[in-house]
This record gives structure tokens, sequence and C-alpha cells, in this order.
């Protein structure tokens, strides 16, 4: 039996995470997870166009600045939005991380359903230590950096977004509180 694909995708729920470098959006994939919510992190659609175009040496920021100068805001949204109708054409909520921009939440609330926004915030001390942590290749690796590029990202219009969010988790103590925090207020959206 072949199975359908859905056609309609304006009543899927998307959780757009955003915040700030090292905040700690990855741990609402994390938690979702447990919740079996599929999840798609922006800067993978950035990476996937950045290969398209042969520019994978590029910073990452600089290189999406560019492409939504050149091809509008909503690029790498609308990339993210053709992810999750090929991958998860029948899920009832999916995670998007990574949100950058309210042009992106309103792509997300035309094409695919209804946006709820959870920022994920955090002290710039305590970021940038986990950021040094972590040693990604596209980190920042000094403060100036690090000032630098949270500069970029509130370019792109995150304050914006982290604003507009339906909640706010404050990330300044352990993984392991930011993730009960998370885990409430998952239960709370998908009960509706």
């Amino acid at each position: 039996m072949v199975k359908k694909r859905r056609e309609d995708f304006r009543y899927m729920i998307v959780i757009c995470v955003t915040g700030l470098r090292g905040a700690g959006k990855s741990l609402v994939a994390e938690v979702g997870r447990e919740f079996n919510i599929p999840s798609v992190e922006m800067s993978a659609a950035v990476i996937e166009m950045m290969k398209r175009e042969g520019k994978e040496d590029m910073d990452i920021r600089d290189f999406a600045k560019e492409m939504r100068r050149k091809k509008g805001n909503t690029v790498f949204a609308n990339v993210v939005v053709d992810i999750i109708k090929r991958e998860y054409p029948d899920a009832k909520a999916v995670i998007v991380s990574g949100v950058r921009g309210m042009y992106e939440v309103e792509t997300f609330k035309r094409e695919l359903g209804r946006p709820v926004i959870i920022a994920i915030t955090a002290d710039a001390d305590k970021r940038f230590e986990r950021v040094m942590k972590r040693n990604r290749n596209n980190d920042p690796k000094t403060w100036d950096a690090f000032i630098k590029a949270d500069a970029k990202d509130k370019g792109f219009g995150v304050e914006e977004v982290i604003d507009a969010a339906d909640y706010t988790v404050e990330n300044n103590g352990t993984v392991d509180d930011a993730k009960e925090r998370i885990r409430h207020i998952l239960e709370k959206i998908l009960k509706g």
C-alpha cells in the first residue's frame, strides 16, 4: 500500500527556536526527540547552499548575508520548508532551530502552519564559555570576534524574533534545568 503524502501542511506546529550563538538552541531539538518531534537546522539550509555555490570556505554568516541580499530574506526559510515537506510530511510538529528573522517565521506560517517561537537566552560570558568549549570550525575564537558575531546575528533580526517569543528559556544554569523547562514548554505546545 502506498502512503498518501499530505498536500496541505498549514496545520503543522512549527516550533521556531531562536537565540544568539552559544545560548543552547540545540537543547530544544534534543528534548524534542523525547516527543518524537523532528528537527531541522536553519544552518543546514545555508550549508547546503554553500556547497551548491562552491563557497564552503566562506564564513557562514557572511554567505547567508550575501545570499539574502541576492535572493531575498526568505531564501533559507524556503529551503527549510522544502526539506520539511519532503522529509516530514506527516509530522504534527517540527522544530526549526536557528531562526534569525521574523521574515522566516512568516514564511513558516504561510507555508506550514502555526509558528510557536521559543527563545533561548543566556548571558554573553556564559555563551562565550560554551562556544570556546564546543570549538566549532565557524565559531569565533576570541571575545572580540564573538562580540562581532553577535552583532552580525543581531543584524539579521534575531533580537526581533527573541522579543516576539511565545516562550523564553533563560539558560544560565545547568543543562538539566534548561531541559526541564523546555520539556514543560513542549508538552504545553503539543497539548495545543
